[in-house]
């Protein structure tokens, strides 16, 4: 514990919902620039999509989370992974305004 005797602990910024509606937006530019294509806001089929855009790179099918929060749960997501889907984490930076793409392999492990 004496690691962390002057270590100061970052509080996440407050991110409002118009910051995150503007990444996703920003997001659909992102994705095309690396050859995404047919990209589907699935926000605008259900409010409460678990994933915010369809999109597909090289003949295969993504599900990417947009996010602005850097305590995204990715745990979270575990429930509503697809078969056959890649899936990922979109994150941008709100200081920066850096992005941050991870492809999320979920495969059980067995033993």
């Amino acid at each position: 514990m004496h690691y962390l005797r002057d270590t100061e602990i970052q509080q996440p910024a407050e991110v409002n919902e118009q910051e995150w509606k503007n990444a996703e937006q920003l997001a659909k530019g992102y994705l095309e620039q690396r050859g995404f294509r047919d990209i589907h806001d699935l926000n605008a089929i259900s409010p409460s999509s678990y994933w915010d855009l369809l999109a597909r790179r090289k003949g295969k099918w993504w599900l990417v989370d947009v996010t602005v929060s850097a305590t995204k749960s990715i745990g979270a997501k575990l429930p509503f992974a697809i078969k056959g889907y890649i899936h990922a984490i979109l994150y941008r930076n709100l200081t920066t305004k850096e992005w941050t793409f991870v492809r999320v392999t979920l495969e059980p492990v067995k033993d």
